[in-house]
């Protein structure tokens, strides 16, 4: 297996602490590169010599007033400010390499984002005998901004001078951004409940953004929900049912378009401006309507539990069109598309031991969500593993499928391969391979002396039709025409589980939360991404028979390119220790006994908090979760991402 070069990631075996070798390797005291085959900078190197400052300040204001002139009708309104100012410096000195820059670099940047937020309410209550009566009607308003500024240089000219007059102006970068976001709405929310038998709510909301183009500035919102409390009625007599509720939706939403979506955008190239979205003024949010169904109830005065049902449907998404070429921009946003899904929720509570001196609860949760794509009116696409098309679900992980089967076999390149059955066999990963006319893979492999060995074989390769076949080597699915063929290879969709405790015993507390998730397939990029630089652990030979050893090109052949593809789909099924917490609240009696009491301490607690403790799971990355989007459920990527580390915190909580 050859080494690969000029690499970027670190290999698996690099000293980070290795003495520096040369006059240059030692500012900073540690070795820039610390090995001659990769490109790959020693991070602590980069710590001592890099200086990078950043400075925050925050600024919070609110206030708030209420008024009640009478028992049944109130007002109040509050307004806060939230404002954060950002300065960063980072700068390279002259000579020292990073990346692949020695002449040095400094770069500044100042942000500002302040945020205002106000509200006004008026609430009126009222009760008619048995029928309970409330209306809020409510106001509000946000107005968000942000600035940005930044310059750079990337070519020092004089040694040990932070400046930017030391940078040529041929060699200096600035540039700039302001974004102010305001929106404006209103709503009023009524509710009915009469007799605590039938409850009755309905809520309307006009909403206002100069995020909607400006042909749709203001939408239009609503709630309508209702329960029926059928343990209530006076013929309800089920034994151990304390409680018996039945509760029905439905209701809308939307979400907002990106900054600069409904905007003309032109990009600034060395001074040449080019056109690059096309404008939208009709462009409005994306339109959501649920409805869910909930069934509640109490059990034995102690179990409680909630199901639902919910199923929405989301149109008028969000999207990047492609345009034609005579209407001179590239690409606008657009409404389209459509969306149905389902969500099934369960939700068990209950105290299941409470005695003077000990407690237990205990929760315990799951949910399990599917959406399938009804609408579609841009054009069918695959990006990263998702494909994008009416009929498909939003969950499915697409990718290149290696031939494994005969139907695959045969329908290769049109059924090119019909015929020459006899030079193809069946490898150890089960993937079809060709070894020539009158060997089997295991015998050229070197597995039996009388005949050729991998040596001799691997390396090897034939032409069929038009397309190469290496000895041994998997071959990826193309059609008729000899393009490659993208396939559903998983599904991402997944049931959460969720187990919550927590124990009393004396002053001591408990808190143990586990998270399990069962199915849903992952895109193992991690590996992947591993294998030009030959640190895959699939890539390991040691210990493997010898007809079973891989030379780099089998491996090579399976990383593909970033597309994805069925040998790296994992499923991403796992178990997790989110979180451990134990308190130890000390006794009145011990605080007054360590005189603590005197020093005016009313209550004292201590606490060790343990984070992201243990996870169990067969996949091979680094972490299961990492890829997933929690909005799409499908994979985006996790092939560089530092997998999640255990934390550990002490606690103090005083009382004075």
């Amino acid at each position: 297996m050859g080494a690969s070069t000029a690499s970027n990631t670190a290999p698996p075996d690099i000293n980070l602490l290795a003495p520096p070798v040369t006059a240059e390797d030692s500012i900073g005291g540690f070795t820039k590169f610390p090995n001659p085959n990769t490109t790959f900078q020693n991070p602590l190197w980069v710590e001592g010599i890099v200086e990078d400052e950043q400075r925050e300040i925050r600024t919070l204001a609110s206030a708030q007033l209420r008024w009640d002139p009478a028992a049944w009708v109130s007002f109040f309104g509050n307004i806060s400010y939230d404002r954060e100012d950002s300065k960063t410096r980072n700068y390279t000195p002259l000579g020292v390499v990073v990346g692949t820059d020695e002449d040095g670099n400094l770069s500044y940047s100042q942000g500002l984002n302040d945020t205002w937020n106000a509200e006004l309410q008026a609430s009126l209550r009222r009760d008619f005998g048995p029928l309970n009566t409330r209306v809020t009607i409510r106001g509000l308003m946000e107005r968000d901004r942000e600035e940005d500024i930044s310059a750079s240089g990337n070519v020092l000219v004089i040694k040990d001078t932070p400046t930017l007059e030391a940078v040529p102006s041929s060699s200096q970068f600035s540039g700039s951004s302001e974004e102010e976001v305001r929106s404006n709405g209103w709503l009023v929310d009524t509710a009915f409940d009469y007799d605590a038998r039938y409850i009755l709510t309905a809520l309307v909301r006009r909403d206002g953004s100069s995020l909607f183009g400006r042909e749709e500035r203001w939408q239009t919102y609503y709630r309508v929900a209702g329960k029926w409390r059928i343990s209530e009625e006076d013929w309800f007599n089920i034994p151990n049912v304390d409680e018996l509720g039945i509760s029905v939706s439905r209701g809308t939403a939307g979400g907002r378009p990106p900054f600069s979506a409904q905007y003309e955008v032109w990009s600034l190239s060395n001074g040449v401006p080019t056109k690059s979205q096309l404008g939208n003024r009709f462009l409005r949010p994306s339109q959501t309507v649920e409805h869910d169904v909930s069934v509640n109830a109490v059990l034995f005065d102690r179990w409680e539990m909630t199901a639902t049902y919910a199923w929405q449907q989301t149109s008028e998404q969000l999207q990047t069109a492609n345009l034609l070429a005579f209407y001179g921009y590239p690409t606008q946003w657009q409404n389209g598309g459509t969306i149905e899904g389902n969500t099934i929720e369960f939700t068990l509570n209950a105290p299941v031991i409470q005695t003077p001196r000990f407690g237990w609860t205990t929760t315990f949760v799951a949910d399990r969500s599917d959406s399938v794509i009804e609408e579609w009116p841009f054009a069918c696409e695959s990006p990263a593993w998702r494909f994008r098309c009416a009929g498909r679900g939003v969950y499915e992980v697409w990718g290149y499928n290696f031939v494994t089967s005969d139907a695959l076999f045969e329908a290769h390149r049109g059924g090119e391969l019909i015929g020459f059955e006899d030079q193809f066999d069946r490898n150890d990963d089960g993937y079809l391979v060709w070894v020539g006319e009158g060997f089997s893979y295991t015998d050229g492999a070197g597995t039996d002396d009388d005949l050729n060995t991998g040596d001799d074989l691997w390396g090897t390769s034939t032409t069929i039709g038009g397309e190469t076949y290496n000895w041994g080597i998997p071959f990826r699915e193309r059609d008729g025409g000899g393009g490659l063929l993208r396939k559903q290879v998983g599904d991402a969709a997944h049931i959460n589980l969720g187990w919550i405790n927590n124990f009393n015993f004396g002053a001591f507390s408990l808190h143990a939360q586990l998270h399990a998730k069962v199915g849903g397939d992952v895109q193992n990029t991690q590996h992947q991404y591993m294998i030009p630089d030959d640190v895959a652990p699939m890539m390991d030979q040691a210990g493997r028979p010898t007809g079973l050893k891989k030379p780099r090109a089998y491996w090579t052949t399976l990383y593909s390119d970033a597309g994805g593809t069925d040998f790296f789909n994992e499923d991403g099924s796992y178990l997790k220790l989110r979180q451990v917490i134990l308190n130890y609240r000390v006794p009145q009696s011990q605080l007054a006994r360590l005189r603590l009491s005197d020093m005016g301490i009313s209550s004292l607690t201590l606490g060790l908090i343990g984070r992201e403790l243990a996870t169990w799971t067969n996949y091979r990355g680094f972490d299961p979760e990492q890829g997933l989007s929690l909005t799409g459920g499908s994979q985006t990527g996790a092939g560089g991402t530092y997998p999640p580390t255990s934390s550990y915190t002490l606690e103090f909580q005083v009382t004075f």
